[in-house]
């Protein structure tokens, strides 16, 4: 009998140097992620820990540079933009173009309800190139075309980071060493891939509120517009905060033996102290995009429309859903660019500092 107390006891004992171990050791990890983290919630922060100041270049030479990164290899780029086209086209599609054209015959017979005169054309196919975009025009894809869309976006911005970062280091090399090398962080980039579009989801989710409240009438004007103006508002702030970590974490996990979850507290630990500054950079990256969509898509539409009311069969090429195509790609591959340029020119700050 006392033998098997004191057996229980030894156990007792050892357990509870067990829990005092794990304790001891998330004792530990909260003291260095306050450390690393300074600021804490619904607490004024001390001044000398309110921002840490970064030097950076400016909004249009960052984005020079990205130009001139990629005009300088131009071919190369070219050839990448024109093999996940062509694996798009072959195993995703492109949108239908009979869905585009039945939208657009929709928009020109409420054209007149939205404005008058070239105003009016010019409301249509930003409309029109909104909805196909969105994926209006797009047939329901199945699992598998889903999973290589996913597939292929993932892989396109692996090899951009790649070919960047190899270009910046001088290595010699062509598509062929960059499709075959850049996809071993395939399944880290993944994984941080979808902790994107679930950060994504308080954004998608006030765009639903809104365009609800919008179709209702519901919240039109007084306070319960103020208040769901607000509410939405904090859900999209709180997209913009995850997302700003998310990015550099995306071309973090892109080094040697980095692990999804390390790469993000890595990337939380960069933005900690500057997020505002960098979430202007990434403001700036979306108005860009836009921008040049306007430019570029919408005339695209305007000529499309104008060439099937001249030549009817022209109105049976999918140009605009090919043109689609190509745009969201090189934007995928100019976005990439511009952040691993902006994530380099933040390391490189923070080495010369230290």
């Amino acid at each position: 009998m006392k033998f098997k107390k004191t057996i229980k006891k030894l156990k007792s004992v050892k357990q509870l140097k067990l829990v005092f171990r794990l304790l001891s050791k998330l004792n530990s990890r909260r003291k260095k992620f306050l450390s690393r983290r300074p600021h804490r919630t619904l607490r004024l922060s001390k001044r000398r820990d309110y921002r840490k100041k970064i030097t950076l270049p400016g909004y249009f030479s960052l984005t020079k540079s990205t130009h001139q990164m990629i005009w300088k290899d131009k071919k190369l780029f070219a050839k990448l933009l024109a093999v996940y086209a062509t694996m798009t086209l072959l195993f995703i599609g492109v949108a239908s173009q009979d869905m585009f054209n039945s939208l657009s015959d929709f928009m020109k017979e409420t054209a007149s309800k939205i404005s008058g005169g070239d105003f009016g054309s010019i409301s249509q196919a930003s409309i029109l190139t909104l909805t196909t975009v969105a994926g209006g025009a797009t047939q329901n894809l199945n699992e598998l075309q889903q999973v290589l869309a996913l597939f292929f976006g993932v892989y396109v911005w692996l090899t951009t980071v790649w070919i960047i970062r190899n270009i910046i280091n001088g290595n010699k090399f062509n598509l062929r060493d960059a499709l075959y090398n850049a996809g071993g962080p395939f399944i880290p980039t993944l994984i941080i891939s979808l902790l994107l579009i679930i950060q994504m989801l308080p954004f998608a989710l006030a765009l639903i509120i809104q365009t609800a409240a919008q179709f209702t009438g519901f919240a039109t004007d007084g306070a319960e517009a103020m208040l769901l103006w607000m509410g939405t508002g904090l859900l999209i702030v709180l997209s913009l905060y995850w997302l700003s970590a998310t990015f550099f974490a995306l071309i973090i996990a892109t080094l040697p033996g980095i692990y999804p979850w390390q790469a993000y507290k890595t990337a939380s630990d960069i933005v900690t102290g500057r997020r505002l500054v960098l979430l202007y950079r990434f403001l700036w990256v979306a108005l860009l995009v836009v921008l040049t969509w306007a430019v570029i898509v919408v005339p695209a539409v305007l000529i499309n429309t104008w060439l099937g009311d001249v030549w009817p069969l022209f109105r049976n090429i999918p140009f605009i859903p090919i043109l689609i195509l190509i745009m969201s790609t090189a934007t995928l591959i100019w976005v990439a660019t511009y952040i691993y340029l902006l994530y380099r020119k933040i390391v490189d700050d923070a080495a010369k500092k230290s």
